[in-house]
C-alpha cells in the first residue's frame, strides 16, 4: 500500500516536473534603472504558471521559465500592463486552404513556441504573426506549417498584391480552360468525350484534388473534399461504365468542376481588387548626401531633404529649414500646418512650399502611416460572433455531408438494387452541400465594408465594431475641420442686450491685438 502511494507521489511530482518545460527569453523595452527590473519581474512573476523569472538591466532581456500551458501572449501583456515594452516582429503568411480550415490552421500556429499572437484572414487566406524573435522567425513558422501538411509561403511587405494577383490569374486559366472545352464536352459521346473531359478534370480541378490530398493528410475534410471527390467518382466510374456499354457521365463531372471554379474565380478577383486599395504607397527619399532610396530602407538617424510639392518620406523632426505641411491626410485638418525646426514631421504628409531636412526618429515600418495600414489589416481579420459560429459549423459540416451520401448510397441501393442510380445519388448530395461560401461571406462581408469606410476617410480599427454598428444613433465629432472647411461666418444673431454684438467684435479685436503683441 504505501509503496502504491509513493509510486502516486512520484508520478504526480514526474508529471508536474514534465509540466514546467517551456523557457522563453524576451527583449524588454524601456527599461533603465533597477526599479524597472523589479517592476518587469514582479509583473512576470503574477502571471499564472510562471515558476522563475531572470531580467537583466545591461542587456535589457527576460528570461522567463513557466508552464507549457501558459501562452506566450498573456506574459507579453502583464510586461506592457506594467508600462513597459516587448520587442517582437509581425510577419504574413499565406496559406493555401479554404476559409473554413483557417481557424485550424490558427490554432496550429498559436500552439508554436514563441507565437505571440495569430490573426486569421480567411477572405485573404492569410495568417499576421505576431511573434518572439529570440524565440522563432517568420520563416521558421512556415516551415513548420508545411511540414503539417499546408502549403504556406512568406508574404513580403507590400507583396500581398503580387501574391493575389497572382492566384487570380491562375484560376482565371483554369476556369478559362473549363468554359473553353466543356461545349465540346457536351456535345461529343464515348472516346472522344472522354479524352475531351481530361483537361477539365485534371488541370481545371488539379486545386480541388490538392485541396483533396492535404485535407486527407491532416485527416480533416473540407469543400475540396466534397468536390473532389464528387467529380472522381463520376469521371473514373464513367471510364469503368464506357467500355462496359454503360451511360457516362464525363460531360456531368466537367460542368460540376467548371461551375465551381466560376465561384472561386470570382473570389480570388475580389481578395485580389480589394488588396490592391488597402497598401502604403512607395515613397521615395533623397538623403542629405544626395542618393535617392525608397522609403522603407531608411532608418532611424538618417536626414532626408524633402522640397515643395514632394512627400514627407517618414516620420521625424525638423532639423532645418521651413515650411507649410499638409498633414490632413493623417489628422484630418484641412488647413497646412507651419512647421519650424524641432516640429514632428509625419510620413505621408506633403509639403506645399518651402525646404525641409528631416531627421528620420522612426523606420518605415513603424510610421504612422504604417500602423494605420496594419491597423486596417488586423480590421479586416476581425472574428464577429457569427463567424465564429460559422467555424464550429463548417468543422463538422462536411464529415456530416459525407455521412449522409453513404446512407443515401445505401438507401437506394437497397431499394433498387441500381448500382449507377444509387451512385448518382450519393454523388448529387456531395455535389450539392459543397459550402462554398460557408467559410467566407463573413469574412469576404467584413472587407468589401472595411474597404469602402476606408475610400470614404473612415478608418475603422475594428472590424467586429460593424456588428455594433447597427445600435449607433447619434455620433459626435470633436475635430473642426473634419466636416467644414474651416472657414466660419455668422448667419443669424439676435442681442439680448443693445450692442451687445458691437461689445463682442471689440473684444475680439482687442485679443487679436494682444495675441499679436506676444507674438
Amino acid at each position: 500500500m504505501e509503496d502504491r502511494t509513493e509510486n502516486k507521489e512520484t508520478e504526480n511530482k514526474e508529471s508536474e516536473d514534465k509540466k514546467v518545460e517551456k523557457e522563453a527569453k524576451l527583449r524588454i523595452g524601456g527599461m533603465h534603472c533597477a526599479s524597472c527590473v523589479n517592476t518587469v519581474s514582479h509583473a512576470l512573476k503574477n502571471v499564472r504558471g510562471v515558476e522563475d523569472v531572470d531580467v537583466n538591466l545591461a542587456t535589457s532581456s527576460a528570461k522567463v521559465i513557466m508552464s507549457s500551458d501558459v501562452r506566450l501572449k498573456d506574459v507579453v501583456r502583464a510586461v506592457k500592463k506594467a508600462g513597459y515594452d516587448v520587442i517582437t516582429s509581425r510577419g504574413t503568411i499565406r496559406v493555401n486552404v479554404l476559409p473554413e480550415d483557417m481557424s485550424k490552421v490558427r490554432a496550429l500556429v498559436e500552439s508554436m513556441d514563441g507565437v505571440v499572437q495569430v490573426l486569421d484572414n480567411p477572405g485573404l487566406g492569410t495568417l499576421n504573426v505576431e511573434f518572439n524573435p529570440e524565440e522563432t522567425s517568420i520563416q521558421g513558422i512556415t516551415q513548420a506549417l508545411s511540414l503539417s501538411g499546408y502549403r504556406a509561403t512568406v508574404m513580403e511587405s507590400g507583396k500581398e498584391e503580387d501574391v493575389l494577383k497572382k492566384d487570380f490569374r491562375e484560376r482565371l486559366i483554369r476556369l478559362l480552360v473549363g468554359v473553353a472545352v466543356l461545349p465540346a464536352v457536351l456535345l461529343t459521346h464515348g472516346v472522344v468525350q472522354l479524352v475531351l473531359s481530361i483537361p477539365v478534370q485534371f488541370y481545371s480541378g488539379l486545386t480541388f484534388h490538392k485541396g483533396f490530398l492535404r485535407a486527407l493528410e491532416n485527416k480533416n475534410a473540407n469543400m475540396d473534399t466534397l468536390v473532389s471527390l464528387s467529380s472522381n467518382i463520376l469521371w473514373f466510374s464513367s471510364v469503368y461504365f464506357l467500355f462496359m456499354g454503360k451511360q457516362t457521365f464525363f460531360d456531368v463531372a466537367s460542368m460540376l468542376i467548371t461551375f465551381v471554379l466560376v465561384g472561386k474565380t470570382l473570389e480570388a478577383y475580389l481578395k485580389y481588387r480589394i488588396s490592391s486599395q488597402v497598401k502604403v504607397p512607395e515613397i521615395k527619399a533623397v538623403t542629405k548626401d544626395g542618393r535617392t532610396v525608397n522609403a522603407r530602407e531608411l532608418k532611424e538617424g538618417d536626414i532626408v531633404v524633402v522640397k515643395s510639392g514632394e512627400t514627407i518620406p517618414a516620420d521625424g523632426v525638423l532639423e532645418d529649414g521651413k515650411g507649410v505641411v499638409d498633414e490632413s491626410l493623417m489628422t484630418g485638418e484641412s488647413e497646412p500646418v507651419f512647421k519650424v525646426k524641432g516640429d514632428r514631421l509625419i510620413a505621408g504628409s506633403i509639403l506645399v512650399s518651402g525646404y525641409l531636412e528631416e531627421y528620420v526618429t522612426t523606420p518605415f515600418e513603424r510610421s504612422y502611416i504604417n500602423t494605420v495600414v496594419e491597423t486596417l489589416r488586423e480590421a479586416y481579420n476581425a472574428k464577429v460572433s457569427i463567424q465564429r459560429t460559422v467555424d464550429k459549423v463548417s468543422s463538422w459540416f462536411t464529415p456530416f455531408i459525407l455521412l449522409i451520401s453513404g446512407i443515401t448510397f445505401g438507401i437506394w441501393f437497397r431499394l433498387t438494387g441500381d448500382v449507377v442510380a444509387s451512385m448518382l445519388f450519393a454523388v448529387s448530395v456531395l455535389a450539392a452541400a459543397c459550402p462554398c461560401a460557408l467559410g467566407l461571406a463573413t469574412p469576404m462581408a467584413i472587407l468589401a465594408k472595411v474597404n469602402r469606410a476606408m475610400r470614404r476617410g473612415i478608418i475603422i480599427r475594428n472590424g467586429s465594431a460593424l456588428e455594433e454598428l447597427n445600435k449607433v444613433r447619434v455620433i459626435v465629432l470633436d475635430k473642426t475641420g473634419t466636416l467644414t472647411t474651416g472657414n466660419y461666418k455668422i448667419s443669424y444673431f439676435k442681442e439680448y442686450v443693445p450692442n451687445a454684438m458691437e461689445m463682442a467684435s471689440a473684444r475680439r479685436e482687442e485679443l487679436s491685438s494682444y495675441s499679436e503683441g506676444i507674438s
